[in-house]
């Protein structure tokens, strides 16, 4: 059996055979890069002079005799427009680059479902006869503006770790309000709450949209005014004055009574937003929460026996325990990482586990495991394809989860019935057994 070690303390080492290779996010990417001669070279010439003739750019291109991926005379074109409508074409290639990949593709089909748009468009078909990701998004962009506005606000909070959200589990039966008005409502209120508190935010705009069982509301008050360094109409470096937006996101979950919150801010911020919340769209009065309520306990996963059981309506065929990353009383900062090929035993890390502490003076009550790499095996779909997702869950509060995909969707669910996931004990506090373990790493 190959396996590998890795000691992390700011340099590495590493013993072993073979080290497997992780994949995390399961279909979600990061931010993709855009450079707009690469996007003008995937997107098909005839989206491109659709798309450029509502700007009033490129009537003077030949685009009877251009030849696909030929981008000189199309990038041309773009560079005589002015500045205000070069920044436009650049921020709408941006958001259909955004969406240019596997899972923004799924987000856009999702998101044409919604009985909103027409009573729900299949976008299937289309995203099959395209040939790539951008001619797809693009399409979209162009033909279902609704469709595409929706699908990236979405897309993006989906993107996003679960560690970065803030939870609340206690609102089961909070019925939520979804009209036009309500969120009008919002707007004004967290307007009004910004001006009073930090002196932005005059203006606010909010969309609702809904994905699933869960419900999203997008707003975007005014920051403070900013002038970064630019080149103006006439091409000289000098300050560009704006008025930019910051985002915060509400995503609710009515069946479950859980409210989670996207903003940078404070723990004051996050409860008072909390509250505002509650106030217009559920039209009750939150209580303050104690403790922010994300938490991860790993120790139970020390043993090799911890069921990991799972139910036929999951979908899943198979749970693998990947990667261990352990940290030893007494040695700072410094960190164990057992990983194993796991394609014949799916814990086959803990026979590492074994090894290291019988060839090792290190006995199990020094070992504080720190992380747990995951992958889940779905049974075979229509097409037979077997689907995998592979995930990290770091103590105390980290996760490579997203909000959202249903293949994330089932992996928190499963973290919550194992035990894992104890958000919603909203303890005072951790463990005995991990507070004395974390004083003695000087933690």
């Amino acid at each position: 059996m190959g396996y590998g070690v890795l000691l992390q303390d700011g340099t590495t080492a590493f013993l072993g055979e073979k080290r497997s290779g992780i994949l995390l996010g399961g279909g979600h990417a990061m931010a993709r890069h855009y450079a707009r001669k690469t996007f003008l070279a995937q997107a098909p010439n005839k989206l491109l002079r659709q798309y450029l003739a509502a700007q009033g750019v490129g009537g003077e291109i030949p685009w009877e005799h251009l030849a696909e991926k030929a981008v000189n005379d199309i990038e041309r074109a773009i560079e005589t427009a002015s500045k205000q409508i070069i920044d436009g074409i650049d921020g709408d290639f941006r958001r259909i680059n955004d969406l240019a990949e596997e899972s923004g593709a799924l987000s856009l089909i999702a998101e044409g479902l919604d009985y909103h748009h027409d009573g729900g468009l299949n976008l299937a078909p289309l995203a099959a006869e395209a040939p790539t990701g951008v001619h797809f998004a693009f399409q979209v962009f162009l033909e279902h503006p609704d469709i595409f506005t929706a699908a990236h606000d979405l897309h993006r909070a989906e993107s996003t770790s679960r560690t970065r959200w803030r939870t609340r589990n206690d609102l089961l039966g909070c019925k939520a309000k979804t009209t036009k008005a309500a969120a009008v409502r919002l707007g004004k209120r967290l307007s009004q709450y910004y001006m009073l508190k930090e002196g932005r935010g005059e203006y606010c705009h909010v969309d609702h949209w809904k994905r699933n069982n869960k419900l999203y509301w997008f707003a975007h008050p005014e920051d403070y005014g900013q002038a970064p360094l630019g080149y103006d109409a006439e091409h000289q470096l000098a300050p560009q004055p704006q008025r930019p937006v910051f985002d915060v996101i509400f995503q609710y979950c009515e069946p479950e009574g859980q409210l989670d919150l996207l903003v940078r801010g404070d723990k004051e911020t996050r409860q008072d937003l909390q509250r505002l919340f509650g106030e217009e769209i559920l039209r009750v009065k939150l209580p303050r929460q104690e403790t922010e309520p994300v938490r991860y306990e790993l120790d139970a996963l020390m043993d090799r026996n911890f069921p990991l059981a799972v139910e036929a309506e999951d979908g899943v065929e198979t749970v693998k325990v990947k990667r261990l990353r352990l940290r030893v009383a007494g040695f700072g900062r410094r960190s164990i990482i057992l990983e194993a090929d796991s394609l014949k035993d799916p814990r086959a890390v803990y026979g590492m586990l074994d090894d290291l502490l019988a060839k090792s003076d290190l006995g199990a009550e020094v070992l504080q495991l720190t992380g747990v790499t995951f992958q889940l095996i779905f049974r075979p779909n229509e097409r037979g394809t077997r689907r995998k997702l592979s995930f990290e869950v770091g103590y105390p509060n980290s996760c490579s989860l997203h909000y959202g995909h249903p293949l994330h969707d089932v992996a928190l669910k499963l973290l919550r019935r194992w035990g894992i996931d104890v958000s919603a004990r909203a303890q005072a506090g951790p463990a005995t057994r991990r507070r004395s373990f974390d004083r003695s790493l000087g933690l």
